[in-house]
């Protein structure tokens, strides 16, 4: 893992989720949302950090590899590893014992050496140690762990180690290189040497009669060790839980204190106090006495002993800001040897990828005095300095190639730390970067007219500072300037054309003389409570009497410092706060009001509908919460090259709460993982690639899958980048993953009949691309609105048709219609009903033929579930139905379709008025 890379991936990541979903073309809002999340307003508004800390090596002990005598450890124990291993060896003193120290620093190894080499010593039947973990994922990346030592260790043979924890039957029946025994039904009836579990199982094991037979073998003298992973965690009502546990397990075998050696790791401590503390609240919980030498706590090399004949080279002047992107665009490995030659000014003697290359790194980097001066500024400062103000302090070292951006160099250098290793191949230092990201909810946005203070932000001048208007967009949780007395309103935006305006709550009468609502929850409750006082303040639509949806609109001018409203012709002043004729912006409301009949009660409702595209439902609060920024950095670092070690721990504040985020986050990255592998697919194509041969082709591409392994496209053998089970976790979407045969694999491992399963992904890929290029093509990061794809069609059949509709028009209303007009109408057409996802697939025959009804799609048993407000298909028809569009309304209000006609010829247009009352223009046109 490179953390310094990761970091940089991760900011543009979440900063490009943003600016790609909801940037507008809509005036002033234009580059609004780009300036919100780049421009670091008030320090970092948006994203804090990185935040850089790095840890010296721990210190070694005298011990060796081989302080236990019938197995050699992984690598030579630190100095505070030996001193648990002294405490706990059962063929020593083994008293209880307090593990604390900080992240990485071996506090597994403190305990899993010492619990391995008694249960080898001690043999027979019975469980001899049990492990409590907090969480469940926590004991199944650690089940691994033990798995791996006692498959490198011959004297560990026959060792047997059991997780115990949530989930249904089955699971692994043996053990192996990297997986220890969870079929439960195996351990009831074999029971393991050592236990992994948590507190609320292991109650349920105590008590239920079916787990019986897990303690058929254990006396007073057979379980010896209980530890307590992450033993910090277990507060409040939690600790006392498992307080009495730990009471219930001692009296159910009749322990005395002194036979079960209790064990606990925690955090980094403080000072004594912190120390004290510990020791109390450890000995509640297991109710055994900690003395003071119980608690283990780190100790790290210092800087002088760390470093070694330091050398100050000067880093190579020739190696600049582009040398270093081209590098990094080229892989890890170009970056990494670049980032060499910058503070060493050679290539290196080997390899950076080897182990002997990054062996090689870490000795030489221990004698570079740019490492040094980073030590010494990390001492200096006063707490954890963000990456920003590290590189400004090592600026002066840094070649004038690089100053202007200093962070490239300090990148560079992070890499090579993190990438080289010491003596015996663990990791040269301890670097850790924290990157804090703000949500962005209760996001608001000032009132102001478009015009020539609305200048996109990539036009402005570096240094024009003066020409650049203040901030539109703000959160509404800041407090603005004390100078500043603005209104400012949350904003709406359409989740398909990305239009946007500013929230309020107005009461119904004539829109002037009032105050319009800033309340932030009173506009949020009228909003989702549909309530009639809801309104939409749109940008100044030059007195237009219609918005470009066709929905009547109301002008009106809203003071921006006092919010009162006022006519457009009125006054020169605001009659609130006398505010000059400056602080009074023109907007414009549109009529969105509708009665509807709720039981028998008649009611009158806001629509959420688009004022600009007309669509149905499609006006959304602007913001992004924790879960959806959270499944974008989750997907960055996933899917990152430069990231080896893929783990992820996330946090909540209630098992509710942690099984939503669970799926929600499953469904979010595997939908972003599914637009990875479609855009390298179709990057990897020199040509136009056929919708209907893209399920095929993804096949194709992703899948290794031999004849004997039993493929979508029988005997062919594909030759793809991923196994028959790698692809099948990675690609089977996750609301189809309840399937039996899905199930089965998954807990066996097994594809019993892998043909409908790859069918089922075929025919979800060829959904999702048509979502990404059709009817959700400009809803979040898609891939047409990333620039990665578009539909494309042949021109010459539709110049053709564009010809033939052009005679037809001619020879039946005798109006003439050039060639290039007549092209451009069926090229808008189309482009059109591509974003309508108008796809005339044959699965959706059924679905085109009955008025479009929602749930004819959940009949196609590869398509998602669908809501009643989501994007669906939706087709051109004269009829009504929920996926039609009509051709034309009844109404004054005009469809798409003749608003696009009237782009023909205006001049030309039938005026329905006239139409009405029997008149016609001299030259008419057709309209539907």
């Amino acid at each position: 893992m490179i953390p310094g890379l990761l970091a940089s991936e991760v900011s543009a990541a979440l900063r490009e989720f943003i600016v790609t979903g909801y940037e507008t073309e809509t005036a002033p809002f234009k580059g609004e949302f780009r300036r919100l999340v780049e421009e670091q307003q008030e320090g970092e508004a948006f994203l804090k950090g990185p935040y850089v800390s790095v840890g010296l090596p721990f210190l070694t002990g005298a011990a060796g590899r081989d302080f236990f005598p019938s197995l050699a450890t992984e690598f030579p124990p630190y100095a505070h590893q030996e001193q648990a291993w002294k405490r706990l060896v059962s063929s020593g003193p083994a008293v209880n014992t307090l593990v604390a120290t900080g992240t990485g620093s071996g506090k597994t190894e403190c305990f899993l050496y010492p619990v391995l080499d008694h249960c080898q010593r001690e043999g027979g039947p019975g469980i001899k140690a049990i492990v409590i973990y907090p969480m469940n994922a926590l004991a199944t990346d650690q089940a691994k762990r033990f798995a791996e030592i006692i498959h490198s260790q011959p004297a560990l043979k026959g060792l047997r180690v059991g997780l115990f924890v949530g989930g249904d039957a089955g699971g692994s029946q043996t053990m192996g290189p990297g997986q220890v025994i969870t079929d439960k039904a195996v351990l009831r009836e074999s029971p393991p040497d050592v236990l992994l579990t948590n507190y609320k199982m292991l109650d349920y094991l105590l008590m239920r009669p079916k787990d019986q037979s897990l303690w058929a073998h254990n006396g007073p003298q057979t379980l010896r060790y209980l530890v307590v992973d992450e033993l910090h965690t277990f507060d409040g009502a939690q600790g006392t839980d498992l307080s009495l546990l730990i009471r219930r397990l001692r009296a159910r075998f009749d322990m005395t204190p002194d036979q079960l050696i209790c064990v606990g790791t925690s955090a980094t401590l403080g000072g004594e106090e912190s120390i004290s503390g510990l020791l109390h609240y450890a000995g509640d919980i297991f109710s055994s006495p900690f003395r003071r030498d119980s608690v283990i706590s780190e100790q790290r090399q210092t800087d002088s002993e760390f470093l070694d004949n330091i050398a100050f080279l000067s880093p190579n002047p020739e190696v600049g800001p582009e040398d270093l992107r081209v590098a990094l665009r080229d892989g890890l490995s170009a970056y990494l040897h670049k980032a060499y030659e910058l503070y060493f000014s050679k290539p290196p003697g080997d390899d950076l990828m080897t182990d002997s290359g990054r062996t090689a790194l870490g000795r030489e980097l221990k004698q570079h005095g740019q490492l040094a001066n980073l030590l010494r500024q990390l001492k200096l400062s006063p707490g954890t300095p963000t990456f920003r103000d590290l590189a400004e302090r090592l600026a002066a070292q840094i070649p004038s190639r690089l100053q202007r951006q200093p962070e490239l160099a300090l990148i560079a250098l992070l890499s090579l730390m993190a990438h080289a290793r010491d003596a015996v191949g663990r990791a040269f230092v301890q670097l850790r970067l924290q990157l804090w990201s703000r949500e962005l909810r209760r996001i608001v946005g000032s009132l102001r007219e478009p015009g020539p203070l609305a200048v996109p932000t990539e036009a402005l001048v570096e240094d024009d500072s003066t020409s650049r208007p203040p901030p539109l967009l703000s959160f509404g949780d800041d407090q603005p300037p004390r100078d500043q007395r603005l209104v400012r309103l949350p904003l709406v935006q359409c989740r398909e054309c990305h239009g946007t305006a500013w929230l309020t709550r107005m009461e119904m009468s004539h829109p002037t003389d009032q105050v319009v609502e800033t309340e932030l929850q009173a506009i949020y409750s009228a909003f989702f409570g549909h309530q009639q006082e809801t309104t939409l303040l749109l940008p100044w639509q030059r007195g237009e009497a219609q918005s470009p949806a066709g929905m009547r609109l109301e002008h009106f001018r809203v003071c921006r410092e006092c919010g009162t409203t006022a006519a457009v012709g009125g006054g020169a002043e605001c009659k609130g706060c006398q505010a000059g004729a400056d602080a009074l912006v023109r907007v414009s409301k549109p009529h969105q009001l509708k009665e509807v009949k709720r039981g028998s009660v008649n009611k009158v409702i806001h629509e959420h509908d688009c004022p600009w595209c007309s669509a149905r439902s499609a006006l959304v609060v602007f913001g992004a919460r924790a879960a959806s920024l959270s499944a974008v950095a989750i997907h960055q670092l996933f899917s990152s090259r430069d990231n080896d070690d893929r783990k992820l721990l996330t946090f909540s504040d209630s098992v509710q709460d942690a099984t939503h985020r669970a799926g929600f986050f499953a469904a979010r990255t595997w939908q972003n993982n599914v637009r990875m592998a479609l855009t390298q697919l179709l990057e990897s194509s020199t040509e136009p690639l056929p919708l209907l041969e893209l399920p095929a082709r993804f096949e194709a591409w992703w899948l290794n899958d031999q004849a004997s392994q039993g493929g979508g496209q029988q005997g062919k053998g594909h030759q793809g980048r991923l196994t028959l089970p790698q692809y099948l976790r990675e690609f089977m979407p996750p609301d189809k993953r309840y399937r039996a045969d899905f199930e089965f694999f998954e807990q066996s491992g097994e594809v019993a009949e892998p043909a409908p399963l790859l069918k089922l992904i075929r025919e979800r890929m060829l959904w999702q691309a048509l979502e990404d290029l059709g009817w959700r093509s400009q809803v979040g990061r898609s891939l047409n609105r990333l620039g990665i794809a578009a539909v494309g069609w042949p021109l010459e059949r539709a110049n053709q048709a564009a010809n033939a509709w052009a005679k037809t028009v001619d020879n039946t209303l005798g109006y003439r219609i050039d060639a290039e007009p007549a092209n451009g109408l069926m090229l808008g057409l189309m482009q059109h009903l591509v974003g309508l996802g108008a796809f005339g697939l044959d699965d959706l025959g059924a679905y085109r033929q009955k008025f479009g009804k929602t749930y004819l799609l959940t009949f196609l048993n590869y398509a998602p579930p669908i809501g009643p407000a989501s994007p669906r298909p939706k087709f051109p028809a004269s009829a009504k139905g929920e996926g039609y569009e009509p051709l034309s309304h009844a109404s004054a209000t005009q469809a798409w379709y003749e608003r696009w006609l009237a782009c023909l010829n205006p001049a030309a247009l039938i005026d329905r008025k006239q139409l009405e009352q029997g008149k016609r223009s001299t030259n008419p046109i057709f309209w539907s």
